[in-house]
């Protein structure tokens, strides 16, 4: 795999989606373990967005459903906004992007003594890495310990 490098004022560069597929799932699909005891996700900014991606990912892979990960990694890549709650007050929203998740990642590895594809590769990255990472791209800083 890759290493990830994000330049915010210069745009995105190419990504690997696998990565981002791993960071996804490992924060959003993995309970208390992810997100889960500090976030939830709580919908799109944009009202219908969940929807156009979730049909978008069936398209194009041929199927009859399409997993959370790929529809939640389809809104993003559309340019859309997911909003994540706090678990503790459902007023307090949080809005993730593809911009703020990729700047997750740079300063996730910015942090730590390896890339997030080593760690990948080494199974050393871990739902807890994968919700530190959502922390650097809603907060700038780890918040939640």
């Amino acid at each position: 795999m890759k290493v990830l490098r994000y330049f915010p004022y210069h745009g995105k560069e190419d990504y690997d989606k696998a990565i981002l597929e791993e960071v996804i799932s490992g924060a959003m699909e993995s309970g208390e373990e992810g997100i889960g005891f500090w976030g939830l996700e709580s919908g799109t900014k944009e009202g219908c967005a969940w929807a156009i991606a979730r049909e978008q990912v069936i398209t194009e892979k041929g199927m009859d459903k399409a997993t959370y990960t790929d529809i939640f990694l389809r809104v993003l890549e559309n340019g859309d906004t997911i909003l994540i709650e706090d678990v503790e007050d459902e007023d307090e929203k949080w809005e993730l992007t593809m911009d703020k998740l990729i700047a997750g990642m740079h300063l996730y590895e910015r942090a730590g003594d390896d890339s997030i594809a080593k760690k990948i590769d080494n199974c050393e990255f871990d739902a807890y890495d994968a919700q530190l990472i959502f922390q650097y791209a809603l907060f700038g800083e780890e918040v939640y310990a």
